[in-house]
């Protein structure tokens, strides 16, 4: 997560009670670099209560094997610990996610450091980090997106780091180019979108609670997006035209 803002490109947040939520921090033993995905479960006061951090549509089409790969650094806070996380993935662009995750532990199952820590919970070493998989085969061919899920269970923090996938060919990480652009960002009443894709694309307005807010169908490139009946505020949109997806984040500031 070595970008210059969270999060990065093509990746968007689902924050249901627009409170705490997936950030960046800084962690010495980070994997890669010197940054990571982090939530705050030590101060979290709610039980079951969910955050989601989404990634961009990845193509599996040129690997027979691919499997997704990423370390988790987590510890309990006490016995009856039972934070979650799980991996949810999407075949349709984000629209639907399987009910079924493709990774899930909790609770001790999902601890990677000394467990029953009782101070607010940073890596400090290589060894609180542990490496996990999921094979991918299932899903051979498609583009999905991965939807990292915490389930808030009176825990300690949870860190992640080094997010890729093999291909068959070496591990590459989970990002998305600069190849579509919307200005201005920060913008007032409207926006541009400048993109690569084919000359009409659908653009959906989302929330940081993952509401859908706006829809605007068959946009050309450059066309004008009026938003000033949304109020200001942080947004994601979702910039689609029938074979890719792109998630880019938006200002709105009346």
């Amino acid at each position: 997560f070595e970008y210059s803002s969270f999060p990065p490109q093509g990746w968007s947040i689902q924050n249901p009670d627009d409170d705490l939520t997936w950030s960046r921090r800084t962690v010495v033993t980070a994997q890669t670099g010197s940054y990571t995905a982090f939530l705050n479960l030590y101060f979290f006061g709610v039980y079951g209560k969910q955050d989601h951090l989404v990634s961009p549509v990845i193509n599996l089409s040129a690997s027979a094997a691919p499997r997704l790969y990423f370390n988790v650094a987590y510890s309990r806070k006490d016995s009856t610990s039972k934070d979650t996380l799980k991996i949810y993935v999407s075949s349709d662009c984000g629209a639907t996610f399987d009910s079924v995750p493709i990774y899930m532990k909790t609770g001790l199952e999902l601890a990677s450091s000394a467990d029953l820590q009782t101070m607010s919970f940073l890596p400090g070493n290589a060894n609180d980090w542990r490496q996990d998989s999921v094979s991918l085969s299932l899903y051979t061919g498609q583009s999905l997106q991965f939807k990292f899920t915490c389930i808030a269970g009176g825990g300690n923090n949870l860190y992640l780091d080094n997010i890729n996938i093999d291909f068959g060919s070496g591990r590459q990480k989970i990002f998305v180019q600069e190849d579509v652009s919307v200005f201005p960002n920060p913008c007032n009443e409207y926006f541009y979108v400048n993109s690569d894709f084919s000359d009409y694309v659908n653009i959906e307005i989302y929330r940081m609670t993952g509401v859908l807010v706006a829809v605007y169908k068959k946009q050309p490139n450059n066309q004008k997006i009026n938003v000033s009946t949304l109020s200001s505020g942080i947004y994601f949109l979702k910039i689609l035209d029938g074979k890719k997806c792109l998630t880019k984040k938006l200002i709105i500031d009346h």
